[in-house]
């Protein structure tokens, strides 16, 4: 089973899950009102904390996918501008939520090797450094899985991190957007003209496709980042699904 394919394992993990689900609504203690756990078997638990953290990983996928669709569109155009909303501040806002779960997914990843292999770590001490080095992971492939997750995304963990502590947006091409955009958002609030010399050199209909053309620079970035999370997290779940059989089959 070590070499079954994807299918073949999820098909035998949503099994096990069917049969341990039974198997408690069947117990003589079981008490629709309270938490049942204490009913399950060791390998039943470890179902379900697998279960837990793959959940949550893909929910993270579709949350990634959801910031590509916020980007595309920019609707209710003059209720978001009323409330100083405009499309380059939506198109910032969602991108940190793209930058956050990115972040997001390694943090879980963490969380779950932690208490898939019983490592013992108190939450706030999950850190990579404290990871590791635990023998329980030496040798593990799911460690070169988080390693090259964390490679392929520093730069945006470090965007990340940066945005959080220092509130650090760094994209000078949404900045300098941003400023020529209100001059012209302004103009038509305030009611005064922009002059002929700044439409000369910053015509608004260039501008429009200027913003355009970023809103659709950072779709693609998105849509690209979000592709190779999701192949790091089947890696992931591959891994540690196989693993999960092999120990349910000893």
């Amino acid at each position: 089973m070590e070499n079954a394919t994807n299918l073949e394992l999820r098909n035998f993990f949503i099994e096990y899950l069917e049969k341990t689900m039974s198997y408690a609504k069947n117990h003589p203690e079981y008490d629709i009102n309270k938490n049942n756990y204490h009913l399950h078997s060791d390998n039943a638990k470890l179902a379900l904390t697998i279960l837990n953290f793959t959940t949550k990983l893909k929910d993270l996928i579709f949350d990634l996918k959801k910031t590509q669709v916020f980007i595309q569109r920019f609707p209710n155009k003059k209720f978001y501008e009323e409330n100083e909303i405009d499309q380059l501040a939506y198109i910032k806002y969602h991108y940190e939520v793209f930058l956050h779960k990115i972040h997001t997914i390694l943090e879980i990843k963490k969380l779950a090797v932690n208490e898939f292999y019983k490592i013992g770590l108190d939450e706030k001490d999950c850190s990579w450094k404290n990871l590791k080095n635990q023998p329980k992971l030496k040798n593990k492939p799911v460690s070169t899985i988080i390693e090259f997750y964390f490679k392929s995304f520093e730069h945006i963990i470090k965007h990340r991190n940066l945005n959080t502590h220092r509130a650090f947006f760094g994209d000078k091409k949404n900045e300098e957007l941003s400023f020529d955009y209100s001059i012209y958002k302004n103009a038509e609030k305030y009611g005064y003209d922009v002059g002929e010399d700044f439409r000369r050199i910053i015509p608004k209909t260039f501008l429009n496709y200027l913003i355009k053309d970023y809103r659709k620079e950072k779709i693609d970035y998105i849509k690209n980042g979000t592709q190779i999370a999701e192949n790091y997290i089947e890696q992931f779940e591959t891994i540690i699904l196989t693993e999960f059989f092999i120990k349910v089959k000893k």
